[in-house]
């Protein structure tokens, strides 16, 4: 009850709202489009959807947020936003803030999460031994592997995928996530030519993210804000400075020439605070931006940071599952 006398609000985080097969989302960024229409009906009728913007107004002094409030946002910039997401969230008059990656917008690539499970938990066979030599010390061997208990750091594995892949998995994702995005694209290169998958590797229809388009379309709708999320998506906080804030600037600078006009928040990559770090928010304000958000977890009241506003993340549940994690919050 404390909660609610004082106006908290919970701003919830998705990626991508599509049915993909199962056991090729390891790390549950999807949620299925009956799924979340079931949420964002639970979320219009027992609590107070409010954007971004009220919220940004409440912290920089403005209005009081009303009891119950509820934002959604979307980060990264799957295709599956404006196809599966937007209509569901226009029908129920939900509004919603979507962070793009600016440099994935009609990129060649998929981000390494998902490339990393076609060559790794997709394969029927795979090699026996992976040593590659700008690893070193990494080596994985098929008949060892499953000795090393690795926290799964959020990752969930189906039946079937034995934990010598599950560890090959989890030790080359921490491996990638702290890379600039080139060093990602050779490091997979490396892991498909192992694999004998092939250099050539096409975008998934399910994996593509927005095009100029699509995303153009998506930010004329007045229920939708469209914020950054920097150029290649990387660990900011593995970044110097200088680094992070080009990559706050650029992405910004390319959504803003994209859809004429201005760009005044940004999620950070991750949104964890050992990814953010304390550099990131300070960039962020320099760039020009209104408004910084964390992944970390957190009610937003008066007084939040508007440069560290948290936000949880939201997963595959039920309407019943979905109102008890809100009403445990609100």
């Amino acid at each position: 009850m404390w909660h609610r006398l004082q106006g908290d609000a919970v701003i919830l985080a998705y990626h991508r709202v599509t049915t993909l097969p199962p056991g090729s989302d390891p790390y549950r960024l999807a949620v299925t489009p009956a799924t979340f229409d079931a949420q964002m009906e639970i979320l219009r009728r027992k609590f107070r959807p409010v954007s971004l913007y009220q919220i940004a107004d409440s912290l920089l002094g403005g209005a009081p947020l009303p009891r119950r409030a509820v934002a959604v946002t979307f980060d990264d910039g799957y295709a599956d936003n404006a196809l599966e997401a937007a209509p569901i969230l226009i029908r129920h008059g939900v509004p919603a803030a979507f962070f793009v990656t600016s440099g994935m917008i009609e990129n060649r690539d998929e981000f390494w999460w998902d490339d990393l499970e076609r060559l790794v938990l997709a394969p029927v066979r795979l090699p026996d031994r992976f040593a590659p030599a700008w690893a070193e010390p990494f080596v994985w061997e098929a008949n060892d592997a499953g000795r090393e208990d690795l926290p799964a750091e959020g990752a969930v594995f189906p039946r079937g995928i034995s934990k010598g892949r599950r560890e090959l998995f989890l030790r080359l994702s921490r491996m990638l996530k702290q890379l600039p995005r080139e060093e990602q694209i050779a490091r997979l290169d490396a892991v498909a030519e192992w694999s004998d998958f092939g250099l050539v590797r096409e975008v998934r229809s399910n994996r593509r993210t927005m095009t100029a388009t699509e995303l153009l379309n998506l930010s004329r709708n007045p229920l939708f804000t469209i914020g950054a999320h920097t150029m290649t998506h990387p660990r900011l906080a593995a970044l110097p400075p200088a680094a992070q804030r080009e990559e706050i600037e650029g992405s910004k600078r390319d959504l803003e020439a994209l859809l004429g006009r201005s760009v005044g928040m940004i999620a950070y990559p991750y949104g964890d605070p050992a990814s953010v770090g304390e550099a990131a928010p300070r960039a962020a304000r320099e760039a020009g931006v209104t408004c910084g958000f964390t992944a970390s977890g957190g009610y937003v009241r008066r007084g939040t940071d508007p440069f560290s506003v948290p936000r949880f993340f939201a997963y595959e549940w039920s309407q019943k599952e979905f109102l008890y994690e809100l009403n445990r919050l609100l």
